[in-house]
């Protein structure tokens, strides 16, 4: 996702063209925190898998992070057991894990 709020924007409208009912994980940087607006409709069509998590999920910078900008979203069919961000300094982000079971 970009920086912009035109290209953020763009990118949730592609997401959900293709998430056409099918089992799907989408994961990646998304440069916008939990209650950014223009994140709403995939919060509204997928689940967070941080919400399985002990943790905030923290991942941004890595060196003591302070904002939720990455995630793992799955479409609803799919359990999550647990997710973390392990505190591993690799890039400027930590990285997200969760694990899933997908029937």
């Amino acid at each position: 996702f970009g920086l912009s709020d035109d290209e953020k924007k763009s990118a949730v409208k592609t997401v959900l063209a293709h998430n056409e009912k099918e089992k799907c994980v989408l994961m990646g940087d998304f440069n916008m925190t939990p209650d950014c607006e223009i994140l709403k409709p995939i919060f509204d069509e997928m689940k967070d898998t941080a919400k399985a998590a002990s943790g905030e999920c923290l991942s941004y910078p890595s060196p003591a992070p302070e904002r939720k900008i990455d995630y793992i979203f799955v479409s609803k069919d799919i359990e999550v057991i647990s997710a973390d961000v392990p505190a591993i300094v690799a890039s400027d982000h930590r990285p997200h894990i969760a694990e899933l079971i997908i029937h």
